[in-house]
């Protein structure tokens, strides 16, 4: 699956925007995530997320 996802912000990241501002991946936000934290018990705690992208510059890092 990492191998995909980095394929995919690969490819997101080489084309350019329509807009004309920077890439797909500036304007876009990729999200890959595991549904359970522990599927084997089917427990939803410490769920892990990657996000990706810039979603041009709407996201901040971190809380405010």
């Amino acid at each position: 699956m990492a191998q995909q996802f980095g394929y995919l912000l690969g490819r997101l990241k080489a084309l350019p925007d329509p807009a004309g501002k920077g890439t797909l991946l500036d304007s876009s936000l990729v999200v890959w995530c595991k549904e359970m934290g522990d599927s084997r018990l089917h427990i939803c705690e410490s769920v892990p997320f990657i996000l990706a992208g810039k979603a041009t510059a709407t996201c901040g890092r971190g809380a405010t």
